[in-house]
């Protein structure tokens, strides 16, 4: 079914202005999300990124320092929910979930370090981050088989720093 030029519009404003995800935008415009998928892998295509419009309209709307928070905070969402499916796998050996884990933190350590450069406000994470990295790469090395119930622990601790210094 061919969808109107507005209803792309609108799947483009709801994505770079309110910033909903893909599933969201297609829930609330009752459209397949492979069909939302499309639309904006093909704006790509033709020179409308709609996640460096998604930046740039954080950042004319909130300033760098809330927009880097913002970006964390999408990108912790993102950590979390693949955390949660490391915790929901039972396909996946515990040394493997702690490797995984490890990555996880080395790339979550990296991109709060970035942050900190851009938002000095985001150091004082940064630097916690760099504990939770060190620790997990302590668990790996070790103790790896305790490497699920520190995914477990891991995730509502990762909460708990955001609070106290995102």
């Amino acid at each position: 079914m061919a969808h109107s030029p507005e209803t792309k519009s609108q799947a483009r404003a709801l994505y770079v202005f309110d910033r909903l995800d893909l599933t969201k935008i297609a829930e609330r415009l009752g459209v397949a999300i492979g069909t939302v998928r499309r639309w904006k892998t093909l704006a790509e295509v033709q020179g409308d990124d709609w996640d460096k419009s998604r930046t740039a309209a954080s950042m004319a709307s909130t300033g760098t320092d809330n927009m880097v928070a913002l970006l964390i905070e999408d990108y912790v969402q993102l950590h979390l929910s693949v955390i949660e499916e490391l915790k929901a796998s039972t396909d996946i050996k515990a040394l493997d979930k702690a490797e995984a884990l490890a990555g996880l933190a080395d790339a979550f350590n990296k991109t709060i370090n970035a942050a900190g450069r851009a938002s000095p406000k985001i150091s004082e994470l940064a630097i916690a981050q760099d504990v939770i990295k060190r620790l997990g790469d302590f668990v790996t090395g070790s103790f790896p088989q305790h490497g699920e119930a520190f995914i477990e622990i891991l995730e509502p601790f990762g909460k708990e720093v955001l609070n106290a210094y995102g």
